[in-house]
């Protein structure tokens, strides 16, 4: 559900697996393909957000032993929200998009019930 609140817009979506990158055996995703996709991402939204060479070291060496281990990893409450910013800004078919940085994302993942 997408609620759109005076001039800013807060995505209460409820999904299981909102913000969860899955690696597949099925061809779709390989674990080495989602880590190279993985690492781009958190280049881009790092430097975005002007973290350090560190927290982008840290993060990422984390982000493969996760995936690695597990076949998936989540993104961090920031990354989720920065990457919805990203998305919507991105989107060259959407008028609304130059107001990307207004957007307000609403970590929903841990919710159990829709209240």
């Amino acid at each position: 559900m997408i609620e759109l609140l005076m001039s800013s817009i807060v995505v209460t979506h409820i999904l299981q697996g909102v913000g969860h990158m899955e690696s597949r055996n099925n061809g779709v995703l390989g674990g080495e393909e989602l880590i190279e996709q993985a690492e781009a991402f958190l280049r881009l939204c790092y430097r975005e957000l002007g973290k350090s060479e560190a927290e982008l070291s840290d993060r990422s060496k984390a982000v493969r032993e996760e995936i690695r281990r597990c076949g998936t990893y989540c993104h961090t409450a920031e990354e989720l929200a920065h990457g919805a910013k990203m998305a919507w800004r991105h989107n060259s078919r959407c008028i609304g998009r130059l107001f990307w940085h207004t957007l307000e994302v609403i970590d929903a993942r841990g919710a159990e019930t829709a209240s």
